[in-house]
């Protein structure tokens, strides 16, 4: 091992152990804070109220119930229960999406931006899409068209997006122009209504996590009868196993599921996919910025991972899923050249 190695090591790891003494400083500042407003609360409070509770509630607690209050109470609960829910919160949210869920920044519709994240896009992207310049490659749903954006400035000529959101496709047309050619329709309801085996590539951001796991399913049988055999499907989703994936998940009203890379290597399993790879999305370098950003994560990511290999104590291929820990996952799966067109399971009723 040469001195240079050596050198990168220790500074890996001096960056690491600085980034778990910060991230333990901050717990430690937050549990005083917690501590210091439990300890005000105790002084507000007289030693009868410390035994017996407020007097408010002292007055309260064991006052007698007023039998016409509790049967107006029930009467409501039973009317509550007779009457069906209006509408489905889908269609509530979904309803103005775009303009309460999901607000731009002013700076992310700036051409700077755009051409910012196309080279991000291909540092993700190109060892995963096609080859031939001419493939068929459909985005489901494609949303403002940032990803066809990026696959166009790759070369690629044959581009497809769907989307439900009118608002989203205009936004996507005025990036991409004209082509690719753009529907606004439902997704499922579309790749059910397409010839069967059209695409080379289907890819999918930020979509299955809004998803029910019946749903789920569906999506990956549609697009297993709608890719070509040896198509590639890929995926971009929120991941479970990340600190803040609780978070991700609550983030958004509409999210239903949470997804680990062990739960979606069995999801496509399952749909009859070859897993080609399954990895987190790490900060891309292609700037002064971005480098110290990937060498904050690195720093921050090693100790992470050597708490998982201990704890689990087998072997770390074992374990490499698991090791999988940052907020996006990338999964892309190879439809077998053998397989049959049809769906393999049909949708639930």
């Amino acid at each position: 091992m040469t001195s240079t190695t050596v050198s990168a090591l220790i500074i890996i790891l001096a960056l690491a152990i600085a980034g778990l003494a910060t991230m333990l400083a901050i717990q430690a500042y937050r549990i005083g804070r917690i501590r210091s407003r439990v300890r005000r609360l105790e002084e507000m409070q007289t030693p009868e109220d410390q035994v017996h509770g407020p007097r408010e509630e002292r007055t309260t607690r064991h006052a007698p119930p007023d039998p016409p209050a509790i049967s107006q109470a029930n009467q409501r609960i039973d009317n509550n229960r007779e009457q069906p829910v209006a509408r489905h919160y889908r269609e509530r949210v979904y309803g103005s999406y775009t303009e309460v869920s999901w607000q731009q920044d002013p700076w992310m519709s700036g051409q700077h931006y755009w051409d910012r994240m196309a080279r991000v896009d291909r540092r993700i992207y190109t060892p995963y899409l096609p080859r031939d310049k001419d493939a068929r490659i459909l985005d489901a749903p494609c949303g403002f068209g940032r990803i066809l954006y990026s696959i166009q400035r790759m070369g690629y000529r044959c581009l497809y997006g769907i989307d439900t959101d009118a608002t989203a496709l205009e936004t996507a047309r005025l990036h991409i122009g004209s082509y690719p050619l753009l529907w606004e329709r439902d997704i499922f309801s579309h790749l059910g209504e397409q010839e069967a085996q059209g695409f080379d590539c289907i890819h999918s951001k930020d979509f299955v996590e809004h998803l029910t796991k019946d749903e789920l399913l569906h999506f990956l049988d549609l697009i297993h009868a709608s890719l070509r055999p040896g198509g590639t499907l890929i995926i971009q989703t929120v991941n479970g196993t990340s600190l803040f994936g609780a978070r991700m998940l609550a983030d958004d009203l509409t999210h239903e599921i949470l997804l680990t890379p062990r739960s979606l290597r069995q999801a496509l399993a399952v749909t009859g996919f070859e897993v080609v790879t399954i990895r987190g999305i790490v900060p891309a370098v292609i700037d002064i910025l971005s480098l110290g950003r990937r060498i904050v994560w690195e720093a921050c990511n090693l100790p992470l991972r050597l708490y998982i290999t201990a704890d689990g104590a087998v072997h770390w291929q074992q374990h490499r899923l698991d090791w999988v820990l940052e907020q996006r996952i990338l999964v892309v799966g190879r439809k077998p050249c053998d397989c049959e067109s049809e769906v393999v399971n049909p949708s639930p009723q």
